[in-house]
């Protein structure tokens, strides 16, 4: 038998009208229908969950009343979102080939929900929805609207890492460590702003804060410790920023190190310590910083 969405009677199969109220029986329902216990219930609106979904991925789905594919939806949206911004999250960038197959598989997807948003069913109105499933489904909408629009905020990264390209500067860690050596302030700001590691080192000639203790590049010293260069690294020998900048005689680099807590105790391979290092008759100032800050002979 047929229910007539109009009236609620019953009607043959094969009816093309209903033969109690007169209303033809058509592919698309009514805004409102009348359910097996004679109650009348909105009928989701097609367009507006076209629309919807367009607009966001699972909003029509939401719209509709269908909670767990709302979530579903704006959380693979996320997923897909994540992956191609992942040289912003991640500093991973994409080989071109592996992008087009995600961007492909992107654009098929919100197709999908396009139509699957279309599919018009009796949904449950929002009031109706448990705080649970409130809870949920906007957690999920918010989540999804965080990881697509969030990335945005870290342009700056991608900004940098193109002023790098044009300037033919490697974004690598031994340029980082060849620009604290020339004393290029504003070079190593764009390489720390593109997402470098501000502990990069050279192979040979150490972590950048050392070499920049060792020339006695002030600025340098401090722009690394601010963006969270390890205070107590060491090269090959052993030996520290504390120690290099000791032994060249770099009273404003010992303070700065100092107060970002250098051991001053530390030894190197050979067993020598930053006071040891010290031409104590041409640099009295850093041995009594040293030893102010407990250094032992």
């Amino acid at each position: 038998m047929k229910r007539c969405v109009h009236c609620g009677k019953e009607n043959r199969e094969e009816a093309r009208f209903c033969g109690h109220c007169g209303k033809p029986f058509t592919s698309d329902p009514p805004r409102q229908t009348v359910s097996e216990h004679g109650t009348r219930r909105q009928v989701p609106s097609r367009r507006l969950a076209t629309v919807l979904s367009f607009i966001w991925p699972g909003f029509g789905q939401l719209y509709k009343g269908e909670v767990p594919k709302a979530i579903a939806f704006a959380l693979v949206f996320l997923i897909f979102s994540i992956v191609l911004d992942s040289h912003l999250w991640f500093g991973v960038f994409l080989q071109p080939s592996v992008s087009f197959l995600v961007l492909t598989g992107l654009v098929a997807f919100v197709i999908y929900n396009i139509i699957d948003a279309r599919k018009v069913t009796e949904g449950k109105p929002w009031r109706d929805f448990s705080p649970t499933m409130k809870v949920l489904s906007l957690s999920a909408v918010g989540i999804s609207v965080v990881g697509v629009l969030g990335p945005p905020f870290l342009s700056h990264e991608v900004t940098a890492r193109q002023q790098l390209e044009e300037m033919h500067i490697p974004y690598t860690e031994e340029a980082l460590v060849g620009e604290a050596e020339g004393g290029n302030v504003e070079t190593l700001k764009l390489l720390l702003a593109a997402g470098m590691n501000p502990n990069g080192e050279h192979p040979i000639f150490g972590p950048a804060l050392l070499v920049a203790a060792e020339k006695g590049h002030t600025e340098i010293v401090q722009l690394l410790l601010a963006n969270g260069a390890d205070v107590n690294a060491t090269d090959l020998l052993g030996r520290t920023a504390l120690m290099r900048a000791a032994e060249n005689g770099h009273t404003a680099i010992v303070k700065a190190l100092i107060d970002k807590g250098a051991y001053v105790n530390a030894k190197h391979h050979l067993g020598g310590t930053a006071l040891s290092g010290v031409n104590s008759s041409r640099h009295a100032d850093i041995v009594q910083l040293l030893k102010q800050a407990g250094a032992r002979e």
